[in-house]
C-alpha cells in the first residue's frame, strides 16, 4: 500500500507559504482516501483534486487561526482488504479529518477503522443507504441511493414511459450497487413496471460483463440500467450498440464522470444518469469552481470533483469554527449548515445530508440537464 507520492511536494509548497505569509503555527493535516490507482482511478483522482484545490485555496486565503494546510494521500486501489495495512501510516500522519472514500464497498470497511480512530471523515461520493442513520464518525455531503434510485425510477417510468427493465451492476462494490437496484426496483414496481432481469459482473472481468450484458438483453427489456463505474458503463453501452440494440441506455449517478465521457462519449448519444449536481449551472460559485479546477489541473470537473470540493470545505469550515476543546465531530453537529458550490449543504442528527437531484443526458460527451 503507498502513501502518495507528491507528500513532497505538498510539504515544500507548505514551507514556502510559511515563509511567504511569516506564519509560525505548526500545519494542520488533512487526508484524502480513495483509489489512485487501480480500474476505479478516475472517481479517486477527481476526487483527491477536488480536495486538493479547496486545501490550496484555503492556504493562499492564510490556512486555519494562522496554521496552514497539508494533505495527505492513501491509495485504497478500491480493495477494502487494504485498509487495514493503511491504518497504521493514517495513524501516524495524525489527522485532524479525512475526505473520503469514494466507493460505498471501501466505506464499509473503513467506518469501523473510523470509529475505532475516531477520526471525523467526509466523503464526497458515498451513498448506500446502509450507512445512514448511524452515530458513527462518518459524514456525507450526498443524498443516499434510495434518494438516488427512486428519482431514476420515477423519471424513467413516468416521464420515459418505460416499465420493462434489466439491470447489469457491479459486484465489487456491491455495498452501493445493491443499495441501488433494491431502491430502484422498489420505485418500479410501485409505478407499475417490472425488473425482468438483475445480472452481475465484477470490474475487470471482461467475460463476466460480457455474460451479464447477455443475460440482461436476453430478457427483452424496454430499458437497460447499469450499475457501475463510468468506464464499466462506457464498455457495458459499446457492447450493446455493437450489437446495433438500440435500447434506451441509463446508469447510476456513479458512471457520471464526464472525464471519462469526454474521451469514449460520443456515439453513446442518450445514456441517462441522475447526479446531484446541477451540470450546467451558470451561477457564479459554479462558474468560477470551473475556471478554477481547469487552470490548476487542465481538465473539466465532474460530480466527483465538485463533490470532493465540497467535502474538503466542510471539514475545513468545522475546524476553524469548532470550541478550542470541542471533538472536531461535536462541531460538526452543532454547525450542521455548510454552503457547497451549487446549493447548502445541511447535516441531519447523524451525519447525513441531502442534495437535490438531477437528470442529465450524454450528448456528444457532453452532459446537459434534462429534470
Amino acid at each position: 500500500m503507498r502513501l502518495a507520492t507528491n507528500w513532497r511536494k505538498h510539504a515544500a509548497l507548505l514551507v514556502v507559504c510559511l515563509s511567504l505569509l511569516g506564519c509560525n503555527a505548526g500545519p494542520i493535516t488533512l487526508g484524502f482516501i480513495g483509489a489512485l490507482t487501480g480500474r476505479y482511478a478516475d472517481l479517486g483522482i477527481a476526487g483527491r483534486d477536488g480536495a486538493l484545490l479547496a486545501l490550496e485555496q484555503a492556504n493562499q486565503s492564510g490556512g486555519i487561526n494562522g496554521h496552514l494546510l497539508v494533505l495527505q494521500e492513501f491509495d485504497d486501489q478500491q480493495h477494502p482488504d487494504a485498509l487495514p495495512e493503511l491504518k497504521p501510516q493514517i495513524e501516524a500522519a495524525k489527522l485532524s479529518g479525512m475526505v473520503g472514500p469514494m466507493t460505498s464497498s471501501v466505506a464499509a470497511r473503513w467506518i469501523p477503522m473510523a470509529n475505532d480512530m475516531q477520526l471525523v471523515t467526509v466523503s464526497p461520493t458515498v451513498t448506500s443507504d446502509d450507512f445512514s442513520g448511524l452515530n458513527d464518525y462518518f459524514f456525507t455531503v450526498t443524498s443516499n441511493t434510495a434518494e438516488y434510485a427512486t428519482f431514476s425510477a420515477t423519471y424513467y417510468v413516468e416521464k420515459a414511459g418505460l416499465k420493462r427493465f434489466a439491470l447489469v451492476i457491479d459486484a465489487a462494490n456491491s455495498a452501493y450497487s445493491k443499495s441501488w437496484s433494491k431502491h430502484f426496483g422498489k420505485q418500479v414496481r410501485a409505478l407499475g413496471g417490472q425488473i425482468l432481469s438483475e445480472q452481475e459482473f465484477r470490474s475487470g472481468d471482461g467475460h463476466g460483463l460480457n455474460n451479464a450484458l447477455a443475460q440482461a438483453l436476453s430478457a427483452r427489456p424496454e430499458g437497460l440500467v447499469f450499475v457501475a463505474s463510468a468506464p464499466d458503463v462506457a464498455q457495458l453501452a459499446l457492447l450493446t450498440r455493437r450489437q446495433g440494440n438500440n435500447l434506451p441506455i441509463m446508469a447510476a449517478e456513479w458512471a457520471g464522470s464526464e472525464s471519462v465521457w469526454k474521451i469514449v462519449g460520443n456515439g453513446l448519444n442518450g445514456i441517462r444518469f441522475s447526479q446531484f449536481m446541477n451540470v450546467r449551472d451558470n451561477g457564479e460559485k459554479s462558474l468560477q469552481f470551473r475556471n478554477q479546477f481547469k487552470t490548476r489541473f487542465g481538465r473539466v470537473p465532474g460530480f466527483a470533483e465538485f463533490a470532493a470540493f465540497d467535502a474538503m470545505n466542510v471539514l475545513i469550515s468545522a475546524i476553524g469554527q469548532k470550541k478550542p476543546t470541542e471533538p472536531l465531530k461535536d462541531a460538526l453537529l452543532r454547525i450542521r449548515h455548510f454552503w457547497g458550490i451549487q446549493n447548502p449543504i445541511q447535516f441531519d442528527s447523524n451525519g447525513d445530508a441531502k442534495r437535490p437531484v438531477y437528470m442529465v443526458e450524454l450528448n456528444e460527451g457532453e452532459l446537459r440537464v434534462l429534470q
